[in-house]
């Protein structure tokens, strides 16, 4: 008897790298340990898929539910991620740190919901920092100060502060009630606050 030949051939799938590339960007991270902690799947075993050119089905279809994706684009690489009129879900994945004694400490990307962030903030300009007594949310893309509370390095120890600008390219930083005036070139200004929240 002949083989039986499929009424429904199976499709080519996206595996390898290639996938791993799309799962990345579904999943709003750059990295494979990135990927790794968002999905809860080793980063060995990630490696594994690129090296051996394998296909994750039950992640293809666990991100297309979760964040509304398109399952032919993932799967296939056809046609758009996120069709025509639909949105990525109502949460993102925004990349996180956490400020210790002058230093950024990388974590885990958190999900927010896309109406807290609202229309200037996005994955790709938002940083959400935690420090002990309280979180904030920094757009990366703000870093010419004007006046605020801004995320800055001062000869590589990090801190939030308040600026205010002053003629001549200067700036007055408050350090703690002591407002200090610097040239603006002193200190670098990774982004503004754009919302804080103090822990009670």
């Amino acid at each position: 008897m002949g083989r039986l030949i499929p009424q429904i051939p199976p499709f080519e799938y996206l595996k390898g790298k290639e996938l791993t590339a799309k799962l990345k960007e579904v999943a709003g991270v750059d990295t494979n340990l990135q990927l790794a902690d968002v999905v809860g799947v080793p980063a060995p075993t990630i490696s594994t898929w690129n090296q051996r050119e394998l296909t994750p089905y039950e992640l293809i279809i666990r991100l297309c539910l979760a964040k509304g994706v398109n399952l032919e684009a993932l799967a296939l690489g056809k046609g758009d991620l996120y069709s025509q009129g639909s949105e990525q879900s109502s949460s993102d994945y925004i990349n996180a740190k956490r400020l210790e004694n002058g230093e950024l400490r990388d974590l885990s990307p958190v999900t927010l919901d896309k109406a807290y962030l609202g229309e200037a903030l996005k994955r790709d300009n938002c940083l959400a920092l935690f420090s002990d007594n309280t979180h904030y949310l920094i757009n990366t893309d703000d870093t010419s100060p004007s006046s605020g509370d801004y995320l800055i390095d001062v000869d590589g120890s990090f801190s939030v502060n308040r600026l205010r600008r002053l003629p001549g390219k200067k700036l007055s930083v408050d350090f703690d009630g002591a407002l200090i005036d610097v040239a603006e070139r002193e200190i670098k200004v990774i982004g503004r606050v754009a919302m804080s929240l103090v822990k009670g």
